[in-house]
């Protein structure tokens, strides 16, 4: 009868050790990869010259501006009693050009950059929004004990006291309020603005943009 090859020790620690530099070598490449991640969500966040960050700037500036606007022209009755195309084409563009910013920060197409997939990917991976980075921000801005003491208190506010990041929780309550107050603006702009479709069940009031 033929024995059995009994394993040798060796090769139990030659396994032993591979996991061991498999796990070692995941811990030392996650940092990378977290990193890397971050600078693809960073890159669509952008900044006031670029990316999501420029166009919601833009969306609010340009309510800023349309608000105001009407209020001046609301408290001036001569101006306001008059006929003028500008005061039409004004009271048209606005609500066009916002419609389809708000249905392009609300896509969820897979292939969309938009504010809404900005959520899901920090869904997905809510340590890229960690304490860490967010205080890191506030240094060179203030004194070294301040920086840590404000920041710390600021990102409390969002992620709760002590959280190492913000809850998953949190976004994915961010990404159902989102979708809930964007819904019919999105429906409309894309079946009467983009398309020539009938309109949807629920047009959006005027408020809704302003």
């Amino acid at each position: 009868m033929m024995r059995r090859a009994r394993k040798s020790r060796s090769t139990n620690w030659v396994h032993f050790g591979m996991r061991s530099i498999s796990s070692m070598s995941i811990e030392c490449v996650r940092p990378v990869i977290n990193d890397k991640i971050f600078e693809d969500v960073d890159d669509w966040l952008g900044d006031h010259k670029k990316g999501l960050y420029r166009e919601i700037q833009d969306l609010l500036i340009a309510r800023h501006v349309f608000q105001e606007v009407h209020r001046i022209v609301g408290a001036n009755p001569e101006v306001r009693d008059t006929p003028s195309t500008f005061w039409s084409w004004m009271d048209a563009l606005y609500p066009t050009w916002a419609s389809m910013v708000i249905r392009r920060l609300s896509d969820d197409g897979k292939d969309s950059k938009s504010f809404l997939r900005f959520l899901r990917k920090l869904h997905r991976r809510p340590e890229l929004l960690s304490r860490e980075r967010f205080v890191n921000h506030y240094r060179g801005a203030f004194a070294p004990g301040e920086a840590e003491s404000i920041g710390n208190d600021h990102f409390d506010l969002y992620a709760g006291r002590g959280k190492s990041h913000v809850p998953p929780s949190t976004i994915e309550a961010d990404i159902k309020h989102l979708q809930q107050v964007t819904s019919a603006v999105h429906a409309f702009a894309t079946k009467r603005i983009a398309h020539i479709d009938p309109a949807p069940s629920r047009t959006p009031t005027f408020g809704e943009l302003v």
